[in-house]
């Protein structure tokens, strides 16, 4: 119990302390909605007007959910670029390409074709890496540029 909570990481106490705050407040009778407690009103044609009126939350039920719930979003994590450039060199197979460099230089003394297959090998897997590393750079950008574009309010009808 204790030590292994010792041992967790800050976003896992933080994931646990909500899902305890979610289901605290999922057994308070206060915050028990009525669109919520029917089923049906949740279909499609109820949400656009069409057939049984659905009303949502009143703006204090949304500010109770809100302190309790925080907000509907999800947290963003971020790789370091130098992070994810170690990882594009270090793993199963990136290990099982190093093990065959350091190989083929094991036995330069006996055939003088293994300086040119461990410097191709190497060479190559420098490649692969630096692409990969382009490839997550490139990655971020266009998804830090879809983040920018949009839209961070809804408009709600209470």
């Amino acid at each position: 119990g204790h030590a292994a909570s010792a041992g967790a990481g800050p976003a896992l106490l933080k994931r646990l302390s909500s899902l305890q705050k979610f289901s605290n407040a999922a057994a308070a009778p206060e915050l028990s909605e009525p669109l919520l407690a029917r089923a049906d009103m949740l279909t499609k044609g109820a949400a656009c007007g069409r057939g049984e009126a659905v009303r949502g939350l009143s703006s204090a039920q949304a500010e109770r959910h809100l302190a309790i719930f925080g907000k509907n979003e999800l947290p963003e994590t971020k790789r370091s670029a130098g992070w994810v450039l170690v990882q594009c060199f270090l793993g199963p197979l990136p290990l099982i390409v190093w093990v065959c460099i350091g190989m083929r230089l094991l036995v330069i003394g006996e055939d003088h074709d293994s300086w040119f297959s461990a410097c191709l090998l190497g060479a190559m897997w420098l490649v692969h890496g630096g692409l990969g590393w382009c490839e997550y750079k490139s990655q971020q950008w266009v998804s830090d540029q879809l983040k920018s574009k949009l839209v961070s309010h809804a408009h709600v009808k209470r």
